[in-house]
């Protein structure tokens, strides 16, 4: 429910009550009565007239016979009413009051007259809380100058006492005598405020000076809190008055002294602004001045009241100094009792706090001037950074003995040239140029390069940097620093030179590199080949391998099988025959040497074993005999100087298998009548050499050679030996 708007469906027309006045009797007037209460009522405003307003309540509640009677006054700060002075069953809500725009004081002013309401908590539900309740009210407005400042008001909690026009008139007396005692009250108060504001002014401007003087010869920011912490505190007549500094986090902060009256403790030391509560911690980082004058009765103990205690502070006022939005500092005075705070010993503390913190920032400024003339001093004395102080039309006013070094020139030299355009050659006037017209806008110019031309006609490089002294536009004067960088520019072109080198040097190096990339990936291509020669190798040994094994199995099965079969059923025959004959011996003979030659044939075809115990020689000298009655072809051994002669086994298999492959190549391609072997050391070499008269072929087109291991098999066994094979041939004359 809203306190502050009309209920549903409840007007104003229905709490007001004006109009049936006038049909009640009214009682007789007591004329003798009110002079008594006018009389009374003037004898008091003469003498206490701070007190008539509650004097004048009193009066209409014996007057009216009411049950409350109060004054209601239009306070100047919220433009609402509060309750001055109040008598009878309303006293203890003295200092409260009613909303101006929804109240029954603002409704009486709004009618320009006096209203009688009942029950008026119908409409206005925030007066329902007024107990005891309004039965019936009379509301009188009074006015100063022709504007409202208030109402007297007489209420009646008892619902037997009714208001009639008598007591209208009456109370329109009583609101007479009201204003003229404001207006009374107001001219004695304006006057004593006016004499205490003058006296009270003349305290303040005398202690300020007092401050002012003593704080004008302090020359550093602990000197100066110092004569001001001492001289507030005495002035106020608090326990104590200190300052401190407060760290970045906005919540640390470091007492570094205090001012105190004797035995009153040090609050020096570091503290967390959050432990003095949320009330002290929000003002002061809100930049408001901290009033507590009851610590105890406006501060919990959970949050803050237990750590002012704690230091003896039973009453503050504090100063926060917030910069860009954060704490910096704050000030404040002490009291170890309860103290009732006047606004003006709150204005002086904040203004003695405002005014130490302005002097510290002068005597900062001031330290800093004289620092940074110091740096300027020591920075124009520095010998190798030139300065130039000239105005932008040309003048140059002063040098330093660095330009002078740098120039050529003397100092004074340079302060007679009349325009300092004539030191800068003609291809660097633009940049010149540029630079003066950002000095005359900006006030300041980008650090530029350029050179500059000596006194004897030569030039050096200089980085310069000009800044705005004073003045504004093409009238400004200016201070421009210059740093001598031929070295340096020296120093660039070498490297720009060798830079050049490099990079002829990094293009020829690319050059070989893409040049060997060529030869490494034609190497590439070449060994991918050899992969696919391997490959097809690995292909062919295996597809061997197995033509072998059914050559082998065959020659077991058609050979040795019927020859074994044949053995079996003759050895049945003669395990029959109690006496076998001499026949049957023979044929079992003759099997037995046949199976033993068939046995040999077949080891000889896997392995010589002649290889192993006589030697390549005696290997190959069989296996031609061998393989000339085999194959009918005619071959000769024409050379040999290696009989008896052993080779590393591996070299001796390699050797015998790539004859053997020659052998069998011509006689399966070449149709050859004839083959030579040659076989002889040569030079420290083991040369084999195997020649038939056959049809040969085109030794160019290898690739198309394939039989068994064929030609790429007997390359593959040279190569794993350490070897090297020709292949010489021609269709229609042998190989």
């Amino acid at each position: 429910m809203d306190l502050f708007a009309p209920p549903p469906g409840v007007t104003l027309d229905s709490i007001l009550c004006t109009d049936e006045l006038r049909r009640r009797p009214a009682h007789a007037p007591d004329y003798e009565a009110e002079s008594r209460a006018l009389l009374r009522l003037s004898r008091h405003l003469t003498d206490s007239p701070d007190t008539i307003l509650q004097e004048l309540t009193d009066v209409a509640l014996e007057v009216f016979a009411a049950g409350s009677a109060g004054v209601s006054l239009i306070s100047d700060e919220t433009g609402d009413f509060y309750w001055p002075a109040i008598s009878g069953a309303w006293k203890p809500r003295v200092g409260g009051g009613t909303p101006r725009p929804f109240g029954p004081c603002g409704t009486v002013l709004d009618h320009d007259a006096a209203q009688v309401f009942r029950r008026p908590e119908r409409y206005f539900p925030y007066m329902a809380a007024a107990v005891p309740l309004v039965q019936e009210a009379i509301l009188q407005p009074f006015y100063l100058g022709g504007q409202a400042v208030g109402t007297v008001w007489v209420i009646s909690h008892d619902e037997a006492r009714k208001f009639d026009y008598e007591d209208i008139r009456l109370l329109g007396d009583l609101s007479t005598f009201a204003a003229a005692a404001y207006l009374y009250i107001q001219n004695v108060t304006n006057r004593v405020q006016a004499e205490t504001s003058l006296r009270t002014s003349e305290e303040r401007y005398r202690f300020l000076d007092g401050v002012s003087e003593a704080m004008r010869t302090a020359e550093d920011s602990g000197t100066v809190m110092s004569a001001a912490m001492r001289l507030l505190g005495e002035h106020l007549g608090v326990a104590r008055c200190a300052y401190a500094d407060v760290d970045a986090d906005n919540d640390r902060f470091t007492m570094r002294d205090d001012w105190r009256v004797p035995g009153v403790a040090t609050t020096a030391g570091i503290y967390s602004l959050d432990l003095f509560g949320t009330r002290a911690a929000t003002d002061l980082r809100a930049n408001r001045v901290l009033v507590v004058r009851d610590v105890d009765a406006e501060l919990t103990l959970g949050d803050g009241g237990d750590t002012f205690t704690a230091i003896g502070i039973k009453a503050i006022i504090c100063c926060p100094l917030v910069k860009e939005g954060r704490l910096r500092a704050m000030m404040a005075v002490h009291n170890a009792v309860p103290r009732d705070w006047r606004e003006d010993e709150i204005s002086l503390v904040r203004e003695v706090a405002e005014r130490s913190w302005a002097h510290i920032e002068r005597v900062a400024s001031s330290t800093a001037l004289l620092k940074s003339e110091n740096r300027l001093q020591r920075a124009i004395s520095i010998e190798t950074v030139g300065v130039l102080f000239f105005n932008l039309d040309g003048r140059i006013h002063d040098a330093n003995a660095a330009l002078a070094r740098m120039s050529g020139y003397a100092v004074e030299e340079l302060s007679e040239i009349a325009d300092w355009g004539v030191l800068t050659p003609p291809e660097f006037s633009e940049v010149t140029r540029l630079a003066a017209e950002e000095i005359a806008l900006t006030g300041v110019a980008t650090p530029y390069e350029k050179q500059w031309i000596r006194k004897d006609g030569s030039r050096f490089w200089g980085l310069f940097s000009p800044t705005r002294l004073s003045g504004e536009g093409f009238n400004s004067e200016c201070v421009e620093f210059v740093i001598d960088i031929t070295a340096r520019k020296r120093a660039e072109e070498e490297l720009l030179d060798a830079h050049a080198e490099l990079e002829r040097r990094v293009h020829e190096r690319t050059r070989e590199l893409a040049q060997t990339n060529e030869a490494l990936s034609a190497e590439i291509v070449e060994r991918k080949a050899l992969e696919n020669v391997r490959d097809e190798l690995i292909r062919k040994i295996v597809s061997t391998q197995e033509e072998e094994r059914r050559r082998m199995a065959r020659d077991l099965h058609d050979e040795l099988g019927q020859q074994l079969t044949a053995l079996r059923f003759k050895l049945d025959l003669l395990g029959q025959s109690d006496r076998p004959s001499d026949e049957l011996f023979e044929e079992l003979r003759a099997m037995a040497q046949r199976i033993d030659a068939g046995v040999d044939r077949i080891a000889w075809d896997l392995r010589p074993a002649v290889l192993d115990d006589l030697g390549l020689f005696a290997a190959l000298d069989r296996f031609m005999q061998e393989w000339s009655r085999h194959t009918g072809i005619c071959v000769e051994l024409l050379e040999s100087n290696l009989e008896g002669l052993r080779l590393p086994p591996e070299a001796e298999t390699n050797l015998y298998r790539i004859a053997q492959e020659a052998l069998n190549n011509a006689h399966k391609h070449a149709n050859a009548s004839r083959v030579e072997v040659v076989f002889r050391a040569r030079s420290g070499k083991v040369v084999l050499i195997v020649e038939d008269d056959g049809q040969g072929f085109d030794a160019e087109d290898l690739s198309n050679r394939s039989s068994g291991l064929g030609l790429t098999g007997m390359q593959e066994r040279i190569r794993l030996i350490g070897g090297e094979i020709d292949i010489e041939s021609a269709p229609g004359k042998g190989t």
